[in-house]
C-alpha cells in the first residue's frame, strides 16, 4: 500500500507543477478538482490552499450566472458537475455549494422532458453521467436547487403541448478556449410527442480529420449556409478563427428571433411554436443560401411532394423566394465512433424562406 500512496503523492506533486494553464477551460478546472481532493486526502495544507484558490477562481470564471458551464456543451456540463459534487462530498467545502446549486439549476432547464439533453457543441452519450443520476447524487448530498432560466448560455427551450425544441441564439462564451464550439449559430433540435425529429448530427470523433471538420461545420447543423460557408471559422479540430456576432432581438418564450453577421451579410431567423406547429422563418441577405434539416434516423420514409416534405411524424411546408428542396444522405452520431445513416433536407432559397413543421394529427403520444 505504501508504494502506491508514494506513487499517488508524486503524481499530485507533478500535477501541481504542470497545471494546464496552456489549455485552460475544463482542463484546468479538472486539475483544480483533483488537486483539492488530493490535498484533503493527504492533509497537505500548502496543497490545500493552492487547490482551493485555483478551484474557486476557475468556478467563478467558468460557471455562468444561469448555471451553465461556459464551454456550452451539455456533456461537459454534466462531467464537471459530477466532479464538483464529488469534491463537495469529499471535502465538505461550503464555498462549493452555490456553484453546485447553479449548475443543477441549469441542468433542470437544458433537458428535454425525458431527462436527456440536446447535442449542442461537443456532446455524446456514454461519456458523462446522465442528468437523473447526477440529480440523485445531489439529493443524497442534501443539496436543494431550483431550475434557472436559460440566459447567458445562449440556448433557449421552446415547448408546447406536443413539441419541444432547443434553439441556439448565443455567441461563443469561452472566447479564449472555443475548442468544443461549433459553427452552429441559430441551429435547433425538435421533438414531436417526445420523439426526436430534427436532430443535431452530433460528434463521432476527436481526431483532426475530415469528419471532425464536418461535424463542427455549419452544414452539419440545422441552420443556414451561404455558398457552403461556415458562419464561424472552425479549423484544426479544436480551433475557431473569425466568429460571427449573434444578436437576440426577440425572446418571448413562444417566439424567439436572432440574427448573425457570419456571411458578411446578416442572417435573421425567427422560431415560432404552438401546439402542433413549429415555424422557422429565415431572412438572409447572403448568396446561395441553403437551410439544412437533419432528420432522426428513426424518422421513417421521407417523401418530397412539390414544396412539402412528408414524413410519418409531420409534414413540412416550404414557402419563399426561389425555393427548392433536395433530399440527401447524411449520418448522425449520438456516441463516439458510431454513425447512423439518416436523411437531410437541403432547402435552397433566395432572400426569405419559411419552413412550417406541422405535426400529424394521427400521431399519438405513447
Amino acid at each position: 500500500t505504501k508504494p502506491r500512496l508514494d506513487s499517488l503523492w508524486s503524481q499530485y506533486k507533478l500535477l501541481e507543477r504542470k497545471l494546464e494553464y496552456h489549455l485552460l477551460g475544463n482542463h484546468l478546472l479538472e486539475d483544480a478538482f483533483s488537486l483539492t481532493v488530493g490535498a484533503y486526502y493527504f492533509g497537505d495544507e500548502h496543497l490545500k490552499q493552492k487547490g482551493i484558490k485555483l478551484l474557486l477562481h476557475e468556478l467563478k470564471e467558468q460557471i455562468l450566472p444561469d448555471g451553465a458551464h461556459y464551454e456550452q456543451s451539455p456533456m461537459y456540463h454534466c462531467i464537471l458537475l459530477d466532479r464538483l459534487l464529488d469534491t463537495y462530498n469529499f471535502t465538505g467545502l461550503m464555498e462549493l455549494l452555490p456553484f453546485a446549486q447553479r449548475m443543477l439549476g441549469h441542468l433542470e432547464s437544458i433537458c428535454y422532458t425525458d431527462g436527456s439533453w440536446p447535442f449542442f457543441g461537443d456532446a455524446a452519450l456514454d461519456i458523462a453521467p446522465m442528468p437523473e443520476d447526477i440529480k440523485d447524487y445531489a439529493r443524497r448530498l442534501g443539496i436543494i436547487w431550483e431550475a434557472l432560466p436559460l440566459k447567458e448560455c445562449g440556448y433557449r427551450k421552446m415547448q408546447s403541448k406536443r413539441m419541444e425544441a432547443f434553439v441556439d441564439v448565443g455567441n461563443i462564451i469561452a472566447t479564449y478556449q472555443p475548442g468544443h464550439s461549433h459553427a452552429d449559430s441559430l441551429t435547433f433540435e425538435l421533438r414531436i410527442d417526445g420523439k426526436p425529429f430534427i436532430v443535431d448530427t452530433g460528434i463521432s470523433t476527436y481526431e483532426k480529420n475530415e469528419r471532425r471538420q464536418y461535424e463542427r461545420s455549419t452544414a452539419a447543423h440545422n441552420t443556414v449556409t451561404s455558398r457552403g460557408r461556415n458562419s464561424s471559422e472552425v479549423w484544426g479540430g479544436f480551433r475557431v478563427g473569425k466568429r460571427c456576432k449573434v444578436t437576440c432581438t426577440k425572446d418571448e418564450g413562444q417566439c424567439i428571433e436572432a440574427e448573425h453577421n457570419g456571411f458578411g451579410a446578416f442572417h435573421r431567423r425567427q422560431f415560432l411554436i404552438n401546439d402542433n406547429r413549429f415555424v422557422i422563418t429565415d431572412l438572409c441577405k447572403a448568396e446561395d443560401c441553403v437551410a439544412h434539416l437533419h432528420f432522426a434516423p428513426a424518422t421513417g420514409d421521407i417523401i418530397i411532394d412539390d414544396n412539402i416534405i412528408r414524413t410519418p411524424l409531420a409534414d413540412i411546408k416550404v414557402t419563399g423566394e426561389s425555393t427548392s428542396i433536395v433530399l440527401a444522405d447524411c449520418e448522425v452520431s449520438t456516441e463516439y465512433n458510431i454513425r447512423q445513416k439518416s436523411k437531410e433536407a437541403l432547402i435552397s432559397f433566395d432572400g426569405e424562406c419559411v419552413v412550417t413543421i406541422n405535426a400529424k394529427s394521427n400521431v399519438l403520444n405513447t
